[in-house]
C-alpha cells in the first residue's frame, strides 16, 4: 500500500506497537513523540492518517485535533484517537471537533487494523473523487481556450465553468439559475405549460425561450432539448446549449430555426473538439419560431418532432434524422424549416423522448409516441395547465402498473413536455 500514516504518542512502547502493526500490514509510517512538533511534521510530509493520542504533555490530543481541523491546509487528513480515557465526554469532544474515529487503549492489533483500514479506504475514495473533479476542471478550462472565435459565447461559457468549477454539488442551483420558469414562458405565450420531470437532480431535458425584437417586429423562439446522458452529464451539455443558444439568438438575433440547428451543430462540433475525439455527446431538439405579424409558425427539428392539433385534426411533422454534435463524417449538417400557417387557434406540443420512452403498464412496456398523440388528442381543448396535470396523472398511473408485482416502475429517463396555443 502506498498511504502514509503519522503516529503521534509520547509512549514509545505504543509507538512501536503501532509501527510493528502498520508495517505488517503495508503501510508506510512515520511518529512524532513530541505532540508540539506535530504541525512541523505535517508540513514536511504528506500523510493519509494520523494516529493521535489523547492525553500528552504540553499539549493534549483534542487540542492538537482543534489545531488539524481549523487548519484549511490539513482539515482533509482523517484523525484516529488512541486514549484510555474512555468517558462518553471525552468521545463527544473528539467527535466534535471532527475525528474519524478512535480506539482505547491498551490497544488491540485487530481493532486497531480494522479502523485504520476503513479510514483509509474512505479517503482514497474522497481522494479519487476529488481528483475526478480537478480533471473535469481541466477539461473545461480546455473548452474555454477552443472557444477563442466566439468571444461572446466564450464569456458566457467562461460564467457557467466558474459556477461548475467551484462545486458540482452546486450544480442543481446552476441549472436552475439558467433555464427559463414557467412565468417567463407564460409571459412570453400566455396561454402553454411546461412539464419537466428531471430522473435525477439535475437534468439532460431543457427549453429555452426569448423574443427576438427586429427593426419592424418580434418574433418568438421556443425550443425544447434533450442532451445525451441525464443527471449531471446531461447537465453540462445543457449548460453548453443553453449559452450557445443566447449566443446565435439573442446575440446574433438568428430567427431561421433550420440556421439556428444548423450552427448550434457547428458549436458543439467545435466545442466538444469531436472532430478530433472519439466523443460523440450532443442533443435532440426541437425548435418554432412564432411571428405573430404574419401568423406563421416556423419548426425545425433534429430528431425531434412537433405535434400540432388544428381544427380538430392532429398533425405529426417529423425532424430531420440527425441530432446536434457527434461527427458522422458529412462535410455539413443542414436541417430543413417546415412553415405552418395559423389561420385559426392552433396547440402545440414539443417533447423529448423522455415521455415516450417511459416504461409501465400491465406488460410493462413503453407508452410509446402513438398512445402519446391519443391523449393530445383528447386534452387538446383543455386549458393549457389542466392539460399538464392530466398528463402528469396519466404518466404516474402508467409508471403504478408496470410490472406483475404491481409495483410502481421507477422513472428511465429525464421527461419534458411543452404545450402552447396560438
Amino acid at each position: 500500500m502506498e498511504n502514509k500514516i503519522l503516529i503521534v504518542d509520547d509512549e514509545r512502547m505504543v509507538i512501536m506497537q503501532v509501527s510493528e502493526w502498520l508495517a505488517a500490514q503495508g503501510y508506510q509510517y512515520n511518529f512524532v513523540s513530541k505532540p508540539r512538533l506535530l504541525m512541523k511534521k505535517i508540513e514536511a510530509e504528506a500523510f493519509d492518517l494520523i494516529l493521535l493520542d489523547i492525553n500528552m504533555p504540553d499539549i493534549d490530543g483534542i487540542t492538537l485535533l482543534t489545531q488539524l481541523k481549523n487548519h484549511e491546509r490539513y482539515r482533509h487528513i482523517p484523525v484516529i484517537m488512541m486514549t484510555g480515557d474512555a468517558n462518553d465526554q471525552t468521545l463527544a469532544n473528539c467527535f466534535k471537533y471532527g475525528v474519524e474515529d478512535y480506539v482505547t487503549k491498551p490497544i488491540h492489533e485487530l481493532v486497531l487494523m480494522a479502523r485504520v483500514n476503513s479510514a483509509i479506504t474512505r479517503q482514497r475514495y474522497l481522494k479519487k473523487n476529488l481528483e475526478q473533479q480537478q480533471l473535469l476542471t481541466a477539461r473545461l478550462q480546455e473548452l474555454e481556450h477552443k472557444e477563442t472565435l466566439l468571444v461572446e459565447q466564450k464569456e458566457a461559457l467562461e460564467k457557467a465553468v466558474n459556477y461548475i468549477t467551484e462545486s458540482i454539488d452546486y450544480a442543481q442551483n446552476i441549472q436552475q439559475a439558467l433555464l427559463f420558469s414557467a412565468n417567463q414562458l407564460q409571459h412570453l405565450l400566455p396561454e402553454s405549460f411546461v412539464l419537466l420531470q428531471p430522473l435525477d437532480i439535475v437534468s439532460g431535458d431543457f427549453y429555452w425561450c426569448a423574443e427576438v425584437k427586429q427593426v419592424q417586429d418580434s418574433k418568438t423562439v421556443l425550443a425544447a432539448v434533450d442532451c445525451t446522458g441525464h443527471g449531471v452529464p446531461g447537465a453540462f451539455m445543457s449548460l453548453i446549449a443553453n449559452a450557445c443558444l443566447d449566443q446565435l439568438i439573442k446575440w446574433q438575433k438568428m430567427v431561421d430555426p433550420a440556421a439556428i440547428l444548423t450552427q448550434l451543430h457547428q458549436l458543439i462540433l467545435n466545442a466538444l473538439r469531436q472532430n478530433e475525439t472519439a466523443n460523440q455527446d450532443g442533443m435532440e431538439m426541437s425548435i418554432c419560431v412564432i411571428d405573430a405579424q404574419t401568423q406563421q409558425l416556423e419548426f425545425a427539428g433534429a430528431r425531434s418532432p412537433l405535434v400540432y392539433i388544428q381544427e380538430n385534426e392532429v398533425h405529426l411533422v417529423k425532424g430531420d434524422i440527425t441530432p446536434i454534435g457527434g461527427s458522422w463524417g458529412e462535410e455539413r449538417r443542414s436541417f430543413i424549416s417546415h412553415q405552418i400557417p395559423l389561420k385559426t387557434s392552433t396547440t402545440f406540443y414539443l417533447f423529448s423522448d423522455g415521455y415516450l420512452d417511459q416504461f409501465g403498464g400491465k406488460n410493462n412496456k413503453k407508452f410509446l409516441k402513438s398512445q402519446f398523440i391519443e391523449v393530445l388528442q383528447k386534452v387538446h381543448t383543455c386549458p393549457l395547465d389542466e392539460q399538464k396535470t392530466i398528463l402528469e396523472k396519466r404518466l404516474q398511473q402508467w409508471m403504478q402498473t408496470g410490472n406483475t408485482f404491481n409495483e410502481p416502475v421507477a422513472q428511465t429517463d429525464d421527461i419534458l413536455v411543452i404545450g402552447f396555443r396560438v
